[in-house]
């Protein structure tokens, strides 16, 4: 007897994995229902469109930017245009008169300094100098001025970024300058230049015979020696510590 066909009841969740679909772009969950999973794409295709009109917006929005400017420059190039060589004198001339009166040519200019306190003695040496130059005050303190000097004197390293100083700003330090200021680098500097080319050793020829010591002992012993025999007691040779100012140090 044939049996009769029964009609199963259908599942109430189904997922990516019962209908074979697995999608690259999207990390689901397995065990989701199709509500869930509808969901979940509908909010990842609604991110993709916010993504995609932001970037069309942007796009826009440079556009915009770049026509007006291409506007402006046209109203600038054709207003110029028709201007005379007296127009642009002119127009020259109001603008000198506009900056006589902002600046008093009369007034005293007025110049300050501020010194890094590191050391009490080098702080005495600078203002006693300044004090005697016209125009030179010391910033003041305590008004929140420390960036308004025209010179900055430190002892040591400068701190502060050098490519942030204003035109009208000065510091005493420069990057690299103990290339120049310490004694012993100063000479090899000078020997490196020397070897460049015979011309660039007769330039650099401005050294008097220096010696580093002690890696230089040796040779300073046998020039010692030959100046000996001929120059007698006069055979005076100077001593300078390598990292030392001021005449601090000398022998």
């Amino acid at each position: 007897m044939r049996q009769k066909f029964k009609f199963e009841k259908a599942p109430t969740e189904f997922t990516y994995k019962d209908y074979g679909i697995f999608p690259n772009h999207v990390l689901l969950n397995m065990s989701k229902n199709l509500d869930d999973l509808e969901k979940g794409c509908r909010e990842e295709g609604s991110k993709i469109s916010e993504e995609v009109h932001s970037k069309e917006d942007k796009k826009q929005a440079l556009l915009q930017q770049a026509v007006a400017q291409h506007q402006e420059l046209q109203q600038r190039y054709q207003a110029q245009k028709g201007q005379t060589m007296d127009d642009i004198i002119g127009s020259v001339k109001v603008l000198e008169e506009k900056q006589s009166k902002l600046v008093d040519p009369a007034r005293d200019p007025s110049l300050y300094f501020r010194v890094v306190k590191t050391k009490t003695e080098v702080y005495d040496i600078i203002t006693r100098s300044f004090s005697r130059k016209k125009g030179w005050s010391e910033l003041p303190h305590g008004l929140d001025l420390r960036n308004s000097w025209n010179l900055m004197w430190s002892w040591s390293k400068i701190t502060i970024d050098l490519g942030k100083l204003l035109v009208f700003q000065k510091v005493n330090h420069f990057t690299g300058n103990k290339n120049v200021s310490r004694k012993d680098f100063l000479k090899r500097n000078i020997e490196r230049a020397q070897k460049m080319s015979a011309k660039a050793n007769t330039i650099f020829n401005i050294m008097p015979m220096t010696f580093i010591l002690p890696k230089e002992y040796v040779g300073f012993l046998e020039n010692f020696s030959e100046f000996e025999e001929t120059e007698g007691k006069l055979n005076y040779w100077i001593m300078k510590p390598a990292a030392k100012s001021r005449g601090r140090g000398i022998q």
